[in-house]
């Protein structure tokens, strides 16, 4: 048996029935390597954590290990475990790491997931909090483009169709929109943004000229300033046609199952309930790379009154915030500028508590440990 007390994971009601999980002796190899900043992440496993730590410093491991830790220390069903993470060889490494520490039976039960494969969990969960999406076909990239194209074609753009060429930005712009979504941006909070920016812009005494022929006018690089807001305004409307074409002919891309997901749990009262209510923990690792849209499920199922949430982003010189862009206006000839204007997401409330890993790897994240 562990050396730890069984008890009733967070909310669950009195007579659940325990899974409270002996340790496996990998487990208890992998445990006496860790470090003290390691073993403070696995042994705290309640309330929200955040673990900051580089590269290969056993993140991974210590994620695997505070599982297969609560699965012994609380009577939690593996299936009431989230654990989150980008790709489907991290899924399978996560699970590789649980069948050793945790035992095949319970491994397979965790709900390990990439987002993407979470927001389709959540939709075969909750069909009808997705009507975008039941009932359709998934659009692939030349069939995307495809669109655009014709989206770009049959409309009047001042800004996004040269003359020369009607179609000159289609791939810039796909990227623009999937960004746009991907941090969880909507047209009408583009374009209040950007009637902000244009604003200050205008508004700005150092973006006149000071003297000759062109004083009191505005600066050459204020004017390309104003002609990217007027393009960043087009490409919201561009967001607007491609969904309603999206829209009537039944079909939704890769970047509108995690942009859906965050509009079906913000609108779908019950969606959102059970959704908490299934996850009793929540762990994401490679937190850092998570966009906006992304750190708003996991602050949308993490809201409950006790969050139990886990996060491990890299301790680099990256800011760990769901906003990559952080404002900036779109210029159609590098897309990848659009503005993003969103918040760091909140892993839950309280003080929480953070670990940060000084000590070498000593439970190996890229390996495992022997």
């Amino acid at each position: 048996m562990s050396k730890f007390e069984r008890r009733r994971p967070p909310g669950a009601a009195a007579g659940t029935i325990s899974f409270a999980l002996s340790a496996t002796h990998e487990f208890q190899q992998a445990y006496a390597r860790l470090n003290a900043g390691q073993r403070a992440a696995v042994d705290t496993i309640d309330g929200p954590v955040m673990v900051i730590a580089g590269p290969g410093t056993g993140k991974t491991t210590v994620l695997a290990l505070r599982i297969a830790n609560i699965l012994q220390q609380t009577d939690t069903p593996p299936d009431g475990i989230l654990a989150l993470t980008f790709t489907d060889a991290a899924v399978r490494a996560m699970r590789e790491k649980l069948s050793r520490f945790a035992g095949a039976a319970a491994a397979a039960k965790v709900e390990v997931h990439t987002f993407h494969s979470y927001a389709a969990r959540l939709i075969e969960r909750y069909p009808e909090a997705f009507p975008e999406i039941i009932g359709g076909r998934h659009l692939g990239e030349t069939e995307k483009l495809g669109l655009i194209a014709e989206l770009l074609e049959q409309n009047r753009w001042e800004h996004l169709k040269p003359a020369g060429d009607p179609t000159y930005y289609v791939r810039d712009a796909a990227g623009a929109l999937s960004h746009l979504k991907r941090e969880n941006q909507t047209p009408g909070g583009v374009r209040e943004w950007l009637d902000g920016e244009e604003k200050i812009i205008r508004a700005d005494e150092g973006n006149l000229v000071t003297r000759g022929a062109n004083k009191g006018k505005l600066k050459a690089s204020a004017e390309s300033d104003l002609r990217k807001v007027a393009r960043t305004h087009e490409l919201a409307s561009l967001m607007e046609k491609y969904d309603a074409a999206r829209r009537a002919r039944k079909v939704y891309d890769f970047d509108d199952m995690l942009y859906g997901a965050v509009r079906a749990l913000e609108g779908n009262e019950a969606a959102l309930a059970e959704a908490r209510e299934s996850a009793l923990y929540i762990l994401a690792d490679e937190h850092q790379d998570a966009n906006a849209s992304q750190n708003r499920i996991l602050e949308l199922i993490a809201s409950g009154s006790a969050p139990h949430i886990f996060s491990t982003p890299v301790k680099s010189g990256r800011s760990v915030n769901a906003s990559k862009g952080g404002g900036g206006t779109v210029d159609a000839t590098e897309m990848k500028e659009v503005a993003a204007e969103s918040g760091a997401a909140k892993a839950g409330r309280g003080d929480g508590v953070s670990v940060d890993f000084e000590q070498p790897n000593l439970a190996g994240d890229e390996g495992s440990p022997n």
